[in-house]
């Protein structure tokens, strides 16, 4: 208001309404309004030429500006460091959050390499126990054909016992006509017996068919003839 009389010429109700912003400004402690009402009264006691209260008011200003730009820059101060702390807080709750994330990573990364080693000794565990399986009914078979093997050589050797016996006493075999004695391989003539013996494993008893009793001791047959007729009519 004081500022709109001012404009319109009517300097006492511009004094009459600067004084009372004074006051108003004072008791309530608005520092900005009467440094501005300040301001304005000096400029308009220096157009009145009160030269003297100007200069007064123009010290009250200079001094409550400096005040102010002192309080402005302890708010600007204050400002400025709340926003350095907050960023510095920001800053370092990032580098928190990042070094969280870090630590995840790696203990992920950790947790995954634990769980394939783990899995990668249940493989080695596994792969033992085949191959120790395996080695075990390898030398089970190994010893199944070496006893099978042993019996196939026996037999075999067996067999070629059969087969040189049958090849010995095979063939055609040269026989004298006369004394029944037997030709070898080298040209000596053996008896059958001797011949027999050394070729096979067969064994002789000997006895006396009756063509050769008749032949050889007639009389001893005819007594055993007669002693089976007198038998035979009792």
């Amino acid at each position: 208001m004081g500022q709109t009389y001012a404009e319109a010429g009517d300097h006492e109700r511009a004094y009459e309404f600067y004084h009372r912003s004074i006051k108003i400004s004072s008791v309530s402690g608005d520092r900005t309004l009467l440094s501005e009402t300040l301001d304005n009264i000096t400029e308009l006691a220096e157009k009145d030429g009160k030269y003297r209260e100007a200069l007064a008011y123009y010290r009250r200003y200079t001094s409550l500006k400096d005040s102010l730009s002192g309080e402005e820059t302890t708010k600007n101060i204050d400002r400025l460091r709340i926003e350095f702390e907050s960023e510095r807080k920001e800053q370092e709750n990032k580098a928190l959050i990042e070094r969280q994330s870090a630590q995840e990573k790696l203990l992920t990364r950790n947790r995954t390499i634990i769980a394939l080693c783990i899995l990668f000794i249940v493989v080695l565990l596994f792969m033992y126990h085949r191959i120790k399986r395996a080695n075990k009914t390898l030398a089970d078979t190994n010893i199944k054909v070496t006893v099978q093997r042993d019996e196939i050589e026996e037999k075999n050797r067996s067999l070629e016992d059969a087969i040189k016996q049958i090849k010995t006493l095979s063939g055609l075999l040269p026989i004298c006509a006369n004394c029944k004695k037997i030709r070898s391989d080298d040209g000596y003539w053996e008896d059958v017996e001797g011949y027999i013996s050394k070729h096979s494993d067969a064994m002789f008893s000997h006895g006396i068919c009756p063509d050769c009793m008749n032949k050889l001791y007639p009389d001893y047959i005819d007594k055993i003839n007669e002693k089976k007729h007198g038998e035979r009519r009792t």
